[in-house]
């Protein structure tokens, strides 16, 4: 999928849990759909790391893994350690029983928008 399609969703997802996040989870439909758009935002952030470095040429990206590793060394996030936590199933149960925790990733889910980070589309580097 292309960078200028992805990223706009991407947001919009992370707009969506954000806003779920804001809900105290006191029913299991709550919590379940919490975690669906966790689920949903987390695919599209290392997707959009994909389409990202294809649109710069970099070497393709295969695994949340390898996305979350090359999108730290180009400086489009500040952290790599929690996203690949987040790889862990046990973060997803940790996020919905610790507020701490919900607090903790959703700081982690805000992209570098830094103009210095190279991670404008509007020209290939």
């Amino acid at each position: 999928m292309k960078a200028e399609l992805i990223l706009p969703d991407f947001a919009k997802a992370l707009d969506r849990f954000s806003e779920a996040l804001s809900t105290e989870p006191t029913e299991d439909l709550i919590r379940a759909g919490c975690i669906q758009y966790f689920e949903f935002t987390f695919d599209l952030a290392w997707k959009s790391i994909q389409a990202v470095t294809e649109h710069y040429g970099l070497d393709p990206v295969k695994s949340p893994r390898v996305a979350f590793r090359t999108a730290f060394s180009q400086g489009w996030i500040l952290e790599q350690q929690p996203w690949l936590e987040m790889l862990r199933p046990e973060t997803v149960c940790l996020m919905f029983t610790a507020p701490r925790k919900r607090w903790r990733f959703m700081t982690v889910l805000r992209i570098s928008d830094s103009p210095s980070n190279n991670c404008g589309l509007a020209s290939k580097s």
